[in-house]
């Protein structure tokens, strides 16, 4: 890999990695409850935009490592695939929390 693309995946691997440590939104879903910091989940509850901002981060921080790992990865066949089905589970489940938020805060009882 080049120093560029070293620079990029460390710039998209921090885009998932700080949000996800910060808040879980993963993490929370699959019932790992030792990772976020920020444990108050009441504000996202009261601010839907800003759950659906991070999770949005989150998503282009894996959007972007997918990128740059099969741009030329200096690593062989065996080791891109084990990380694109992981990066690409990953995603999806980002990708449905995103929804799910969505979905749940355009709810509105009378």
């Amino acid at each position: 890999m080049t120093k560029k693309q070293k620079i990029l995946l460390a710039v998209f691997l921090a885009m998932f990695i700080v949000p996800e440590a910060l808040f879980g939104a993963i993490t929370k879903g699959i019932g790992l409850p030792f990772l976020p910091m920020y444990e108050d989940s009441q504000y996202f509850t009261d601010y839907p935009s800003s759950a659906m901002f991070v999770i949005f981060l989150e998503i282009i921080g894996i959007i972007g490592t997918l990128y740059v790992l099969n741009k030329k990865a200096g690593l062989s066949k065996k080791y891109k695939y084990v990380f694109n089905i992981i990066l690409w589970i990953v995603l999806v489940l980002l990708i449905v929390a995103l929804f799910l938020i969505y979905v749940y805060s355009n709810i509105s009882f009378p």
